[in-house]
Parts: C-alpha cells; sequence; structure tokens
C-alpha cells in the first residue's frame, strides 16, 4: 500500500502542475503499455463501433495480448457507444493539451494572424481538456501559461504576447526557413550571404528540436495521452543539400515515450506548400497536419476534438522487454480502416 501512494504523488507531480480544484485522474499498473488509438474510414469519418477482438497489437513485431480494451465516445459526438469489453479501466480521453507558438519558424506576418486565430479559438470555444501555451522563441523559449480551464486568463497572456522572435530586441525577421514538402534543396552558392541563412537555417532546427525534447521531457509526468499544437511553419529538413531529417529522431523518440501527439498547424496558412517536418512529426507521434486553410482556429479545434471517438488498447510489457525504444504496432479487421497511434514506448516508463 505503501509503494502504490508513492507512485501516485510522484505520477501527479506532473511540471505543469493541474489547478488545486482540478485533480488529475490516475490510473497505474506495474506493467502495463497504453496506446490510444484513432479510427477512420476511407472518407476520413471515425469508426465509433469497433470491438477488442477487431484489434492485433504488436510489441517489436511480436503479437500480444490485448489486457485492457476501452472505447471512448464524448457526449459530443453523436454517436452510440462501440461495443466491447472493458478491463482495469474506464475509457478517458486525452485531457492535456499544449499550444506550442512557434515564433522561431514563422514570419512576423504569420505570426499577427496565428496570434489573432489562437484568441478566436480560446474566446469563441470551449475545448474540454486543460490548455498550456508554450512560445518557442530564439532567446526564450517559455511556458506563457500552465494547464488550466480558465479561458480568460489564457487570452490575456496571449494577447499580450509579444511578436519579436528573438524576445526581445532581435530584428523582425519576415522570410520563411522551413523546408517545403517534397522538394529538394538547390546546390549552394557559397557567399557570406548563404552562409549566414544556412548557419541561421542549422540552429533553428537544432532549437526547435531541443525545445520540442524538453516539452516532452515535462509531459512524460502528465498522466495519460497528451496534444501538442505546434503552430508552425516547420523546420528545414534539407540544408545546404544535405538531408537533416535524422535530427529530428530524438525529438521523436521523447514524444512517443511521454505519450505525447503533434498536431501541425501549418502557420502559412494557404499562402505555401507545408514543410515536411510538419508531416514527419505529426505522422510518426499518431497526430495529424492541418495546411492550406486560413482557417487556423478551426484546425486547432479539430486537433482537440480528434479523440472524441477513440480506443484504448492495452498489454503488458514483455519480462525479456530489451532497453530502448520498442516499435508498436496495431492492426484492424475491418477492411478500409485506417488507425494513427503512437509509434513506440519505452519499457522504463511503460506504466503511463
Amino acid at each position: 500500500m505503501l509503494l502504490r501512494a508513492i507512485l501516485l504523488l510522484l505520477a501527479a507531480a506532473a511540471f505543469w502542475r493541474a489547478s488545486a480544484q482540478d485533480e488529475v485522474v490516475l490510473r497505474t499498473s506495474t506493467n502495463l503499455v497504453e496506446v490510444r488509438v484513432v479510427a477512420i474510414d476511407r472518407h476520413g469519418t471515425p469508426v465509433a463501433n469497433l470491438r477488442k477482438s477487431d484489434f492485433e497489437i504488436q510489441d517489436n513485431h511480436h503479437p500480444q495480448h490485448i489486457r485492457l480494451f476501452a472505447a471512448y465516445h464524448s457526449p459530443a459526438a453523436s454517436t452510440s457507444a462501440a461495443a466491447g469489453a472493458s478491463e482495469d479501466s474506464s475509457p478517458t480521453p486525452a485531457e492535456f493539451a499544449v499550444i506550442l507558438l512557434d515564433w522561431m519558424n514563422c514570419t512576423y506576418t504569420n505570426r499577427v494572424f496565428v496570434k489573432d486565430e489562437v484568441l478566436k479559438l480560446i474566446r469563441n470555444s470551449q475545448p474540454r481538456q486543460r490548455l498550456a501555451v508554450f512560445v518557442l522563441s530564439r532567446k526564450n523559449p517559455r511556458l506563457l501559461s500552465d494547464f488550466t480551464y480558465d479561458r480568460d486568463a489564457l487570452a490575456y497572456m496571449v494577447e499580450n504576447l509579444s511578436l519579436d522572435w528573438e524576445d526581445p530586441g532581435g530584428p523582425i525577421r519576415d522570410e520563411p526557413i522551413g523546408g517545403v514538402r517534397g522538394g529538394r534543396a538547390a546546390t549552394p552558392i557559397s557567399t557570406p550571404a548563404t552562409e549566414a541563412r544556412l548557419y541561421t537555417a542549422r540552429n533553428q532546427l537544432v532549437d526547435t528540436t531541443s525545445t520540442l525534447e524538453k516539452i516532452a521531457d515535462h509531459l512524460q509526468h502528465v498522466p495519460g495521452r497528451k496534444a501538442l499544437l505546434w503552430v508552425s511553419s516547420g523546420v528545414p529538413m534539407t540544408v545546404d543539400g544535405s538531408y537533416y531529417a535524422p535530427f529530428i529522431e530524438p525529438a521523436l523518440g521523447k514524444l512517443n515515450r511521454s505519450d505525447t501527439a503533434i498536431y501541425a498547424i501549418d502557420a502559412k496558412g494557404i499562402d505555401d506548400h507545408p514543410s515536411d517536418s510538419l508531416f514527419s512529426f505529426a505522422e510518426r507521434t499518431g497526430g495529424l497536419t492541418f495546411y492550406l486553410s486560413n482557417d487556423l482556429a478551426g484546425s486547432m479545434l479539430k486537433a482537440l476534438q480528434d479523440t472524441d471517438i477513440s480506443y484504448t488498447l492495452g498489454f503488458h510489457m514483455p519480462d525479456d522487454a530489451t532497453p530502448g525504444l520498442h516499435a508498436i504496432t496495431v492492426r484492424v479487421n475491418r477492411p478500409g480502416v485506417r488507425l494513427r497511434y503512437r509509434e513506440s514506448y519505452d519499457p522504463s516508463i511503460a506504466n503511463r
């Protein structure tokens, strides 16, 4: 009993604390790996009637027995509850979401647009999650607002947020850095201006992925699945003719360890093609990418509603599980149904 109490206290000590009046409800298990799954049909409509017997889950390509099955349907989702047995636990939605305002990888014009759209989301909608807001700037990446249901406080913090990407005192940059989806860099011409731009791009790639890692580290202690809404133009995947995709792997690993799904919202709206990086982070963490739309507030709301119809699968971690990331594979026996879920877990923190 004492050990269980200690584990509960440690799990509750999230880096971003929930408010005293909104206590966090925790579920613990010694070796249970939980995977939140979203199922959609060919038309992108959520599939609401899947059973436990419809799923198969693998750990490093080895089939595992599904010990936990739960189907979640929010009151707002106008559909009947899915049939299926639930073990150990009642189904619950993702309760925590972070809006990441990426000032480093947005033009000044886009920052003005993003700020207005975030305020529109906060003032005109009532997401069920506790929201936190984080700002990514070059000199001062920081938590702007802790997890809260207080929309007035969130709106006040965002409304008074500086648009300076250096934060403070730096030049206002109004040209994009992120690479274009499907594109390849041209052979660079070695000039001082080109070298300076490439140096900036490399630094922004490193600083951005480092910030995502730190956010994932902090969210590791927050229970359940988390949604990270990354409002950005993306980071460069190709710099100076070299492919820099491997540099994002540590951040992806930590996001999956902490059960955090990236929902990438392209800050450029309909102005340009989205960056490869937005797709990479979203697809590999079980999230979505929203692009070629000027309704950023609507895109963010859809991201927050993404798991309104979802399933939680759980399996016991193998006794001989090796250290490091383990690949997760989930399959469903319904034709035409596609699944989204995190791609890996870490045995050392499986009971999240």
